[in-house]
């Protein structure tokens, strides 16, 4: 039987002394997610708290998991761990990430099942830094089935953003979590694959196997 894909509830909410009629266009802000609930926060700093990481080798390469107290901030995909530890610290250069082998090995080996059955869900909770237009992309992603594609302007429409694909495919170069939020399945308008930070070749994997299933 195939295990059902679980989704995230989002609840959203302007950040102090703004309105929501503007919630695309605010600054940064963080994404949480608690009991299966997530939430906006805005203003909040973690800058004293653990990045914990580990990288794992996989059919796709490898893939890099990184945990803050609160749940997953990165899941990365590349060719060697270096790349990838130094995507990791140039990304969040305040959080002096730190190499957790043995602490992270069970959560590693979960994270590279998901990346190579991206039909499964992720079971951790997830720790997302982005802007308000990037967390709406984001949230659209999570809502497309596996199996399912997506384009950019169709994801555009449905933020309420009409004309903004651009902007969007965008936000799908900035996203953190590979497969966790699967900007893989969102495409081109024009019937081309479209763009994907880890590489097209590693984006007609995951289809593929999404397709087989």
């Amino acid at each position: 039987m195939r295990r059902r894909a679980q989704c995230i509830a989002f609840k959203t909410r302007a950040p102090r002394g703004g309105s929501g009629k503007s919630r695309l266009q605010q600054g940064p802000t963080e994404l949480n997610r608690m009991d299966n609930n997530a939430e906006f926060a805005s203003q909040t700093s973690y800058v004293n708290e653990y990045l914990h990481f580990i990288s794992v080798e996989s059919s796709l390469g490898f893939v890099l998991t990184a945990i803050t107290p609160r749940g997953l901030r990165a899941v990365f995909l590349g060719d060697t761990r270096e790349e990838l530890e130094q995507d990791l610290r140039r990304e969040f250069p305040w959080s002096k990430p730190e190499y957790n082998h043995y602490g992270l090995e069970g959560i590693g080996a979960q994270i590279v099942k998901c990346v190579e059955t991206p039909r499964l869900d992720f079971s951790l909770p997830f720790d997302i830094i982005g802007t308000s237009f990037q967390l709406e992309v984001w949230r659209t992603l999570r809502s497309i089935r596996a199996g399912k594609t997506a384009t950019y302007s169709e994801i555009a429409e449905r933020i309420g953003a009409p004309g903004q694909e651009l902007s969007v495919a965008q936000a799908c170069l900035t996203n953190r979590l590979a497969v966790a939020i699967p900007c893989h399945r969102a495409v081109g308008d024009d019937g081309d694959i479209g763009v994907y930070r880890w590489g097209l070749e590693r984006k007609k994997a995951l289809l593929q196997a999404e397709a087989d299933v």
